[in-house]
């Protein structure tokens, strides 16, 4: 079982990595993923997203829409009853997630503009009004923050459940750090930073609900991505040019 579990859990970052180096490897890396994953639902969400991958649907956009038909899936055939996911937070745990989730934002956000400061993206489209700006960050944030923490926080955790806790952090560390390579930040910084974070989300998945740490997910993109949309989107806003 935990072997199982490493496998599906490292194969599914190995998917994501994979997108930048060819669709082959993107197709090898979901069908090992999909062999190693014990449950149905696992499988069917690991098969749409590598479906999704393959055919040039982008990140953020892909674990949404395959977290989506993961979690339809999980609901039709677990014995749970959805009504028990229901969040009962204290104030003090409200204030915990929001803090979690801004403090990491901050940080990922300047890593990432020190990353990009030389060589920012460059993006040529109109300049969207502040209104679309920041509706275009919350909806963005909801999206990823939703895929994410289904992908990882749920259906992989679902898979390793009955390892210990040491092994199920470590694996939520490698898996969400490699997935994140490309990410922002990027590169070996990034990936440590994004493993840190997921075992930190990871925590707070088990102690206080999914949807803790879908919020302090949701709280950190829009922070992330609000810092960069300046170097990212609109390079003529960014401060170095």
């Amino acid at each position: 079982m935990a072997a199982r579990g490493w496998i599906t859990g490292v194969f599914l970052a190995l998917m994501i990595v994979a997108v930048h180096h060819g669709w082959y490897l993107t197709l090898a890396a979901a069908l090992v993923a999909i062999i190693a994953a014990r449950e149905r639902a696992t499988r069917i969400g690991l098969g749409v997203l590598g479906m999704l991958l393959i055919c040039g649907v982008p990140w953020i956009i892909a674990p949404c829409l395959a977290g989506a038909v993961w979690v339809v899936w999980w609901v039709r055939s677990s014995p749970v009853k959805v009504s028990a996911l229901r969040p009962r937070w204290r104030s003090g745990t409200i204030l915990l997630i929001l803090c979690c989730g801004a403090i990491s934002g901050v940080l990922a956000a300047q890593v990432s503009l020190v990353q990009y400061r030389d060589n920012p993206i460059q993006i040529d489209t109109v300049q969207p009004s502040p209104v679309a700006l920041w509706l275009g960050i919350v909806v963005l944030s909801l999206a990823n923050a939703f895929g994410e923490e289904v992908l990882w926080r749920e259906m992989l955790a679902r898979e390793i459940r009955g390892l210990r806790a040491v092994s199920a952090a470590l694996l939520m560390f490698v898996s969400f750090g490699l997935a994140h390579w490309y990410g922002l930040p990027a590169g070996l910084i990034g990936a440590v930073l994004s493993g840190v974070y997921s075992v930190a989300l990871f925590w707070l998945r088990s102690k206080h609900g999914p949807f803790a740490s879908m919020l302090a997910h949701f709280v950190t993109d829009t922070v992330l991505f609000a810092g960069m949309a300046p170097a990212l989107l609109f390079t003529g806003w960014y401060s170095g040019t």
